[in-house]
């Protein structure tokens, strides 16, 4: 009986409770849970500083990063958004270590089946979540992106779930059963209101990777309106920045503040590197060179293109916080010197003509 601990409880407010009894779990495996939704967190977080600082596509190549191992790409290297996203991905592969870790100790050491299934979830979930984000490079798809975060927030919840269910709190809590016949209505609240949250973040993940955070430039009207016009010609109309003074606005200083620290990257690399521009090398080092070179000379070409009104953008929108990722389309055909084809900007990005 020293693992067991049981508990009571009788409110008359209430009404009667059931009693039950609960294993103490091991105390060291809800440690490591709580480690475990911690790292998540910080992850989580991580991902979010990738998306603000547009690095999502600042490592063109999965799972390598520019041809090295993802474990041994030199420090020197980690400059602008390549530090924030091959730290991503060094975090996550922690995150998929541990949670592997997790599902393993729960399988063979926890009594209760289906906190077993749910550490094997879990161990699912973070891989789908690391495929999901090698898709969003390779194919080159800011959607995937969408549900990227959306199970990233779903994968916390999990570890969270896990955490708490091993806890020495959760183990020491007496546990009952409400005989209340109107308990059903609270719990479908609870419910509506937790999807309700979900769908909210669902939103917020389609605002940040569509780049529509100044598609509305002022607040809290929309165009001045309660629910902004929708039919084609009001939405050229935003589209072009016409009708509101702070959409133009907006809309110039978008294509400075994302291209310049993309515009200095490749020269930073050199600097940290010890890299001599006008030298000959070979190796990974001249296709890291080349590559960031290329992403440098295609930033500040999108950036003249969305100051310029005249420019061949037309009433197309840019992207506002991945300008370094949509310069990337052009970076296999532009030398270390910037020299290459023109390239023509679309709805989809830079593309070469």
């Amino acid at each position: 009986m020293d693992n067991i601990h049981s508990g009571f409880v009788f409110d008359r407010r209430i009404g009667t409770f059931e009693l039950m009894t609960r294993t103490k779990e091991n105390r060291w495996l809800g440690r490591y849970a709580l480690l475990t939704a911690a790292a998540t967190l910080a992850l989580i977080c991580l991902g979010g500083l990738v998306t603000s600082h547009g690095a999502g596509m600042a490592v063109p190549d999965w799972p390598n990063t520019f041809g090295y191992n993802l474990f041994f790409f030199p420090i020197s290297k980690w400059v602008g958004g390549i530090f924030y996203e091959h730290t991503h991905r060094l975090v996550a592969s922690g995150v998929g270590l541990l949670t592997t870790v997790l599902a393993v100790w729960l399988w063979f050491q926890e009594s209760r089946r289906w906190l077993r299934w749910l550490g094997v979830f879990a161990f699912f979930a973070v891989v789908l979540q690391g495929v999901l984000g090698g898709l969003r490079v390779v194919l080159f798809k800011a959607e995937i992106g969408i549900f990227h975060a959306a199970l990233a927030q779903l994968f916390f919840v999990l570890t969270c779930s896990i955490a708490l269910f091993t806890s020495r709190w959760w183990s020491d809590a007496p546990s009952f059963k409400s005989t209340r016949p109107d308990d059903g209505g609270l719990r479908r609240l609870f419910l509506f209101a937790t999807l309700l949250i979900f769908a909210q973040l669902i939103l917020g993940a389609t605002m940040r990777h569509e780049h529509a955070g100044l598609s509305v430039p002022d607040f809290p009207a929309a165009y001045g309106r309660l629910w902004p016009a929708l039919d084609a010609e009001s939405v050229a109309a935003s589209d072009r920045g016409a009708g509101h003074p702070a959409a133009r606005g907006a809309r110039r200083l978008a294509g400075h503040l994302p291209a310049r620290p993309a515009s200095s990257a490749g020269e930073s690399v050199r600097r940290v590197a010890g890299v001599d521009r006008r030298s000959a090398f070979s190796g990974r080092g001249h296709d890291l060179d080349r590559q960031i070179g290329g992403r440098c000379h295609g930033a500040r070409r999108l950036r003249r293109s969305v100051t310029d009104d005249r420019s061949d953008v037309g009433h197309h929108r840019i992207p506002l916080s991945d300008t370094g990722a949509q310069a990337r389309g052009g970076s296999g055909e532009i030398d270390a010197t910037g020299n290459g084809a023109g390239h023509r900007v679309g709805r989809s990005g830079v593309t070469g003509q």
